[in-house]
């Protein structure tokens, strides 16, 4: 049997060079689209800083979360995630955003991999509610008023103008909360024609069904201010008090201020080494 040895190198180096490029696929994809802010949450500890991929908005770790843990991207054996046991009250604490707040008048996109360990007790898994009195809430959670299983989005203005986004998984709806890792993007798109589309929940690449409320004197689309409270991961920054830690798992966090089409949706959850399954978004 004959041997090629020089053959049988560059086949290894092929592989490799292949690996490299699927590992790096899904950050390249994020970065490709611009985001304002995007946390790798690949720390080796949580004594280190929490970097903001932009360069602009870096974190610090409170409350010792756990740092290393094998991550969501399966394209990426080396990929690291942050988990958060909420009796420890564990969070990490962001910057203010900015204008990050009031450019979520004319739409945004949060992208996040989420493991969920807990769905029956309150718990955030960002937010920032900014001061004095109420101006610019911008939050997703779990379970908000005892409500099991309900993943909800909520946002609001400083004239009380918001949007109340719920999500729950059974029928058409994937079930988040399996112990596995969930691609989740949460989609604000004020120049959509109609109320019940203006907020989009996609799991795992596949849009979800939601129940949409729009509250406030005016019900007009909400006129979001800076922000001046920092933006918090697995907690809620309620105007410098922080409340409702999560029980569970983040991964590759990113805020947008453009609005995700679902065609680019898709390409980040494919880039991750998932999405075989998916279809065109309904």
């Amino acid at each position: 049997m004959k041997r090629f040895p020089l053959l049988n190198a560059s086949l290894a180096l092929l592989m490799t060079a292949l690996t490299s490029a699927r590992a790096d696929n899904y950050k390249d994809a994020v970065l490709r689209d611009k985001p304002f802010a995007y946390y790798r949450l690949g720390e080796a500890d949580n004594t280190a800083p929490v970097a903001d991929e932009t360069g602009k908005n870096p974190g610090t770790f409170q409350n010792s979360p756990t740092a290393g843990e094998p991550g969501a991207i399966a394209s990426d054996s080396e990929n690291k995630s942050v988990s958060f046991a909420r009796s420890q009250a564990q969070f990490i604490q962001l910057t203010e955003f900015g204008k990050f707040g009031s450019s979520m008048t004319h739409g945004f996109t949060v992208e996040y991999w989420l493991k969920a360990a807990n769905f029956s007790d309150h718990q955030t898994i960002f937010g920032t509610a900014n001061g004095p009195g109420f101006i610019t809430d911008f939050l997703s959670d779990i379970a908000y008023t005892n409500h099991t299983k309900l993943l909800r989005m909520y946002i609001r203005d400083n004239h009380e103008d918001r949007y109340e986004a719920e999500f729950y998984p059974g029928g058409r709806n994937i079930n988040i909360y399996d112990s596995a890792w969930h691609h989740i993007v949460q989609v604000y798109t004020p120049k959509t024609g109609g109320a019940n589309n203006k907020v989009q929940f996609y799991v795992d690449g596949i849009r979800q069904t939601i129940t949409l409320e729009h509250k406030g004197a005016a019900r007009g689309n909400p006129v979001f201010s800076d922000f001046n409270r920092p933006l918090s991961l697995g907690s809620m920054n309620l105007r410098g008090t922080q409340q409702d830690p999560l029980d569970g798992s983040l991964d590759e966090v990113a805020f947008y201020t453009s609005v995700l089409s679902p065609e680019q949706i898709i390409a980040h959850y494919r880039a991750s080494g998932a999405g075989d399954h998916l279809r065109v978004p309904r």
